[in-house]
């Protein structure tokens, strides 16, 4: 499978692996470097989730974790993100939610992805 990627500058931090992409706010920085050694290094889905929250969740405004194994991929989103996934069966639209610590969900059949995360503003 060829993958493409695409990043339009914002204020949020991008550690893209090979498996693994994360996003995270500004506030997030302190967390950047350490997230970065842990995707480079090929750690599981579980492993940079652990990574993503050991600061605490109090600190963390919001935050994107997707990971795909194929076409088989898992997002979480805290906050302001939207992931949206281009599936077999169409269109999939998975939204984070201040209501909530994590929206998370597994999606089969995986052919395309798009993240958003919104500045301060609230500018996309």
């Amino acid at each position: 499978m060829t993958v493409s990627r695409t990043v339009t500058p914002g204020d949020w931090y991008g550690v893209l692996g090979d498996d693994v992409i994360v996003l995270l706010p500004p506030e997030a920085k302190a967390r950047v470097a350490t997230l970065w050694e842990t995707v480079d290094e090929g750690a599981s889905f579980d492993e940079v989730l652990d990574a993503v929250i050991s600061g605490g969740l109090r600190s963390l405004p919001g935050f994107v974790l997707v990971s795909g194994d194929g076409r088989e991929v898992k997002v979480v989103i805290r906050g302001v993100g939207e992931a949206e996934l281009t599936t077999d069966d169409g269109p999939v639209t998975i939204s984070g939610s201040a209501d909530t610590t994590w929206v998370e969900r597994n999606v089969s059949g995986v052919t395309g992805l798009r993240v958003r995360v919104a500045d301060p503003s609230g500018a996309a």
